[in-house]
């Protein structure tokens, strides 16, 4: 038999049909008390209302991640529950998944998306967001703040598709370079990151100097080339998604 090489991989809106799959990859993380615990009933109310994104492939949900607005009329949102199974780490699905989702964001006039975490905090660092204080928070998620936890606050402005873009050509190179050149205990030291992201936003800008910057959010996948965002396609705590 001949193998396949058209395996299709894309982000889109988790169904309900995803719940199982969406369990299967954030339970060992709640378990080791990476994640907060989600009562299942409301895992079920935000995949129902379009507030989490994975990456399938075949169809199979091997990333997700959640984004909530944070208050029906307000320009901030929340980034949560970012899990990669453990087969695709390391491959930049992480990076993709968030640069997906900082579209979405942009395309619905957000310009502040928070991260809430206790154990991946450079993660968060090392792509844009600032640790920021308690009052930072909106008033409607301070009134949700789990004081037991007590997980650290993380704040990243938003700018444009163009600059996510340049984030996202850093990040994937530095994936394929860091598995070309070092083995899994390596990193990429500070100089030799600056010195990629110099040579990959310089790369970039040109190449968008000679076709033009397309700000349409992109439909991810290998089979499907682009489709354009409704404004609006965020949902929010208390409300009715508003497609």
């Amino acid at each position: 038999d001949q193998l396949r090489t058209d395996i299709y991989e894309g982000i889109r809106t988790a169904k309900p049909e995803d719940l199982d799959s969406i369990l299967a990859l954030i339970a060992p993380l709640e378990q080791d008390g990476t994640l907060i615990q989600r009562p299942r009933d409301q895992l079920r109310t935000d995949i129902a209302a379009g507030c989490y994104y994975v990456i399938a492939r075949e169809q199979l949900p091997i990333a997700c991640a959640m984004l909530k607005r944070l208050d029906s009329h307000g320009k901030a949102a929340e980034l949560g529950c970012l899990v990669v199974d453990s087969q695709y780490r390391n491959l930049a699905k992480g990076d993709a998944l968030l640069s997906y989702l900082e579209r979405v964001a942009i395309a619905n006039k957000i310009t502040h998306l928070f991260a809430l975490s206790t154990r991946t905090m450079q993660w968060f660092i090392e792509r844009g967001f600032e640790e920021v204080d308690f009052e930072s928070l909106p008033s409607d998620r301070r009134n949700s703040y789990d004081t037991s936890r007590m997980p650290k606050i993380y704040r990243k402005t938003l700018r444009s598709d163009r600059h996510v873009d340049l984030e996202e050509c850093f990040w994937t190179t530095r994936s394929s370079y860091e598995a070309d050149s070092y083995s899994s205990t390596e990193s990429l030291s500070s100089s030799s990151a600056s010195w990629l992201f110099d040579q990959q936003q310089s790369r970039a800008i040109s190449q968008q100097e000679k076709i033009g910057f397309n700000s349409v959010v992109p439909e991810t996948g290998q089979n499907e080339k682009s489709a354009a965002l409704k404004e609006d396609d965020l949902c929010g705590d208390g409300q009715v998604e508003i497609r």
